[in-house]
């Protein structure tokens, strides 16, 4: 009881002195108080009116900073390297699987951007079209049919339930 009366009065006293401590002041000679300064906050405050930026500005701003694809249908001659035909497979009687829908301007916004990056014409088939594998999926399912509920199953392969016993 007698030692935690001394903790408790060595506590109180390291409290006060620290609170004393902080009421001293940073700079002791007034000559070099750096903190005080003859300006008001006005002085750092500046008031003037907003500035207009007008619409046309501001879209060539945008535009200067932003890359927009153009929506127009990209011909097949930009799209392959010089000096080569368009080949189409399926003229040549080979199997080409059905492409995934894609609207019409969001594939010619993304063929315009291909072609402006550095190595945009690697992504073109020999037909000008952009490489896409076909449509993964299936109208019809290609898992082997379940066994019908109805009907009875070998007794091997029936299911049975048991009740855990402890």
């Amino acid at each position: 009881m007698c030692c935690l009366f001394f903790i408790h009065m060595y506590l109180v006293f390291n409290a006060l002195s620290l609170l004393q401590n902080e009421e001293a002041p940073l700079v002791q000679d007034d000559r070099d108080n750096i903190f005080v300064t003859e300006q008001s906050t006005q002085d750092f405050i500046v008031v003037k009116k907003a500035e207009y930026i007008g619409y046309h500005k501001r879209l060539q701003h945008t535009g200067d900073l932003l890359f927009t694809p153009s929506v127009r249908p990209v011909t097949t001659c930009v799209k392959l390297p010089e000096n080569i035909k368009p080949r189409y497979l399926e003229d040549e009687g080979l199997y080409v699987g059905e492409r995934p829908p894609v609207s019409s301007t969001n594939m010619n916004i993304l063929e315009n951007r291909l072609l402006k990056s550095a190595e945009g014409k690697k992504w073109f088939d020999d037909d000008g079209t952009i490489m896409a594998l076909p449509n993964p999926i299936k109208e019809s399912s290609t898992r082997p049919p379940l066994f019908h509920m109805e009907e009875e199953l070998d007794p091997a392969l029936q299911t049975v339930f048991r009740k855990v016993e402890l």
